[in-house]
């Protein structure tokens, strides 16, 4: 057995993980995830809603999705929030770092935008010197 699946399974397995819990976190059936375990591939967007699941970044298993995990927010609850505060620290880094990226993203797509105000804001400046 080789592939996404067999990399997922083995995560699992070594996370202890009951099967049943995780089929009803993910609102699936356990049978599905079974099929996933045989899958050569799977889609990211599974993927990842595994990662959330189970609190796990798979970029070292799948470094060619390292992106979508690279900022990746784990949910987590409150609860473990208050209780543990590595997690605390991670999740709003995680935060922070996901907000920063989707600003950076906006800059970029706005870039033209930006840059004819700057203009029209150095024309001003000048029509307006005494």
């Amino acid at each position: 057995m080789s592939g996404q699946g067999a990399i997922i399974e083995k995560v699992i397995r070594r996370s202890s993980v009951n099967i049943t819990a995780l089929a009803k976190t993910l609102h699936v059936e356990r049978k599905t995830i079974y099929n996933w375990f045989h899958s050569a591939t799977l889609p990211i967007d599974t993927i990842i809603k595994l990662a959330k699941a189970l609190k796990y970044d798979f970029s070292a298993e799948f470094p060619e999705y390292r992106n979508f995990f690279k900022h990746a927010i784990i949910e987590v609850s409150t609860a473990e929030l208050a209780i543990n505060p590595t997690i605390k620290g991670k999740y709003w880094k995680a935060r922070y770092l996901d907000v920063l990226e989707k600003y950076n993203q906006l800059l970029e797509e706005n870039q033209d935008i930006i840059s004819q105000e700057s203009c029209l804001l150095e024309a001003k400046q000048i029509l307006l010197k005494p």
